[in-house]
């Protein structure tokens, strides 16, 4: 009697994971996020759910714009302002 075939195992690569939230300039806590993107419009909204740090940019949000640029015109306002 032979034994039982194993069933081979596939190996994935992984993705990379798209960061959601990030570290605030203010409280240093990783609670930012961007709550909202219109790409018709051309605006977002990015807010820091600890200490309430928000900002709204309008123009300059274009069709490819993701989260991790919104945080970096968060950042280039806020970065130099608020240091903890």
């Amino acid at each position: 009697m032979g034994s039982r075939k194993r069933k081979t195992v596939v190996y994935r690569p992984s993705t990379a994971k798209v960061f959601k939230r990030f570290p605030c300039p203010h409280c240093g806590r990783n609670t930012v996020t961007v709550e909202k993107i219109n790409k018709d419009k051309g605006t977002a909204t990015i807010k820091c759910s600890n200490c309430l740090l928000e900002k709204t940019y309008k123009g300059g949000i274009g069709s490819i714009t993701e989260n991790i640029d919104i945080y970096g015109m968060f950042i280039d306002d806020f970065g130099d302002v608020c240091t903890t």
